[in-house]
């Protein structure tokens, strides 16, 4: 069976930063990682500060797959928890260089307009909208595992929860709140998850010393 571990871009997991005025900067930092195979292989990997789960991903394919090591990436993010009726509006950035504007009317129980008007944007920003069954969250994806930002969340919307989650929809990291309040944060960065995968078992360690080792695929 395959042994599969997911990490992220700071070599751990999904990050969501959160800010007020600016755009955070990225928390995955220059540093060394090493892997240790259960065959007795072992081998060490260079992280590049800034980097998105899809550039450590590339990064790992391009320099571990000799070693039987494949590597996905993805980014989930589940926007939920609307405080109220009104206009949510913010905008977006994947793939486009310069932030879109969002903008819905929705009510805490329904937000297929929020849904709507990021997909009228996906064929420029990358970033996909799913709608969950009970229609209160909102689950935003980058397939090919590139950060999402969002900026300028209007302090005139209401309250809204953002956080990474992983493909079985379990928290990811933990959420940012945008809203209305005086300090809350109006800019974020979400990075991604990195899936590795192999026929042996694992373990990956940070130049921090923070361990952690694969599971097996039981199904």
């Amino acid at each position: 069976g395959m042994h599969t571990l997911a990490i992220g871009a700071d070599g751990i997991g999904a990050t969501a930063q959160g800010k007020r005025g600016g755009m955070p900067v990225s928390s995955a930092a220059d540093q060394t990682i090493s892997i240790a195979l259960s065959n007795g292989i072992a081998t060490s990997l260079d992280l590049t500060a800034g980097d998105a789960a899809s550039e450590v991903a590339a990064n790992i394919n391009k320099n571990l797959q000799h070693l039987g090591i494949k590597a996905s990436a993805n980014l989930r993010v589940e926007l939920s928890n609307l405080s109220s009726a009104g206009a949510v509006t913010f905008k977006i950035e994947g793939d486009n260089r310069t932030p879109i504007q969002i903008q819905a009317n929705v009510v805490p129980d329904d937000l297929t307009n929020l849904v709507t008007a990021i997909n009228d944007q996906s064929s420029r920003t990358g970033v996909s909208a799913a709608l969950s069954t009970n229609k209160k969250r909102v689950i935003l994806e980058k397939a090919d595992g590139k950060d999402i930002f969002i900026s300028d969340y209007m302090s005139t919307s209401p309250q809204l929860s953002a956080k990474p989650i992983d493909s079985n929809g379990k928290e990811a990291a933990s959420a940012i709140l945008f809203g209305p309040d005086g300090s809350t944060v109006d800019h974020a960065r979400f990075s991604g998850l990195v899936e590795l995968n192999s026929s042996n078992s694992f373990s990956l360690t940070t130049q921090a010393g923070v361990t952690s080792n694969s599971t097996a695929d039981t199904t």
